[in-house]
């Protein structure tokens, strides 16, 4: 299987270097998951679009990585959970916030609900699984 090649920013040009140099001033970094999308600047620029688009959105960037969390841990993900981990932190989340995140749980109803952990106890990955975390991206398991 082939891999694409990320991009550095340092040797990136032309509009692929303004959306990397939009996304570190962000962040203070460039996720690797960027670097591999600015081997397309149409689809690098739909994601920052998309991402900016979301911020805007009624939810807290907290609880847009709590969210993140829930569904990174839901689809075992290591790469998603490495990077809202840390995005979670520039949010202002503690360690325990982002363990409570990961597992479903939180010290309020509000936030337990953006975490998909419904009083039910139902299992929120129980009708369809990811498989990204077992290196089967896109995949989809059905129990």
């Amino acid at each position: 299987m082939s891999r694409l090649t990320q991009i550095a920013p340092d040797t990136a040009t032309g509009k692929t270097k303004e959306l990397l140099d939009a996304v570190k001033s962000k962040l203070g970094l460039v996720p690797n998951m960027v670097r591999a999308m600015a081997n397309s600047p149409a689809a690098l620029n739909a994601y920052v679009q998309f991402s900016g688009a979301l911020a805007g959105g009624s939810l807290s960037a907290r609880n847009r990585e709590q969210i993140a969390l829930a569904v990174g841990q839901v689809n075992e993900c290591n790469y998603c959970l490495s990077a809202h981990s840390a995005l979670g932190k520039m949010a202002g989340l503690t360690p325990d916030q982002i363990r409570d995140s990961r597992q479903g749980t939180a010290a309020d109803g509000k936030t337990d609900s953006f975490t998909l952990r419904p009083q039910t106890g139902r299992d929120p990955g129980a009708g369809v699984r990811r498989g990204c975390g077992r290196g089967a991206a896109g995949r989809l398991h059905r129990r």
